[in-house]
């Protein structure tokens, strides 16, 4: 009705200046700006939206919150993990409070290690982002860490994936499979091989364990 009541008044210019194509460019732009009135209202909606993480790095499993305002009173509100590959990991789901407020407790999923965009979506144009890097602190370690050709060793290690294929070398070579926990630790048995690196005694062999997201770490084991 206001956008008629504007036409109508523009209208009534005389003639001379329809003529002259004045009032028709004015029509024009005043329906432009009265249009785009919502659009401008949107991105200003959009961009009060915030969102802040802590800490701000950690490896997988560390427990995060997330807080954050701007966001649709009430809204359920996603927060995935963004790879710089473009990988997107779900990382939690929660609701954004009465007054549009954001205060989430969650953990870093299981993710591979790098630098990761946060990103939060409480609908068509109520978003933010925080910045978070993923540790590796895999680690392993062999006992006994001496002995022969057909010693059976011992490998326990901690934070890689949980429930994971495990590729295990042996002197850089691929030796053996095995699985992670569900906490993501590592409890295995194996039997040193015969192989060049332990025929003489002094050598020094890598054992390595990595697991499917790449997280990798490595112990020495030496013949005697």
């Amino acid at each position: 009705m206001r956008i008629m009541s504007i036409v109508s008044s523009l209208s009534s210019v005389n003639n001379s200046r329809v003529k002259n194509g004045a009032v028709v460019v004015t029509i024009l732009a005043v329906l432009v700006l009265v249009s785009s009135v919502p659009l401008f209202a949107l991105a200003t909606q959009a961009s009060s939206v915030s969102f802040k993480l802590t800490p701000v790095k950690g490896e997988m499993g560390t427990a995060l919150t997330g807080t954050g305002s701007g966001y649709v009173p009430n809204s359920t509100v996603t927060i995935v993990f963004n790879s710089t590959t473009g990988v997107v990991t779900l990382a939690a789901t929660t609701n954004a409070s009465s007054t549009g407020a954001l205060s989430v407790a969650f953990v870093v999923p299981q993710v591979a290690a790098g630098s990761y965009t946060v990103i939060t979506n409480g609908g068509s144009g109520y978003s933010a982002h925080a910045k978070f890097t993923v540790e590796s602190k895999a680690k392993i370690a062999l006992s006994p860490k001496t002995g022969t050709n057909g010693t059976t060793v011992t490998i326990t290690g901690s934070n890689f994936a949980s429930n994971s294929v495990l590729t295990i070398k042996f002197d850089n070579k691929k030796w053996t499979t095995g699985e992670s926990s569900s906490t993501g630790t590592i409890d295995l048995q194996l039997t040193i091989p015969s192989d060049t690196c332990s025929t003489k005694s002094g050598d020094v062999c890598p054992i390595t364990v990595t697991d499917q997201l790449g997280y990798t770490s490595s112990a020495d084991f030496t013949t005697n």
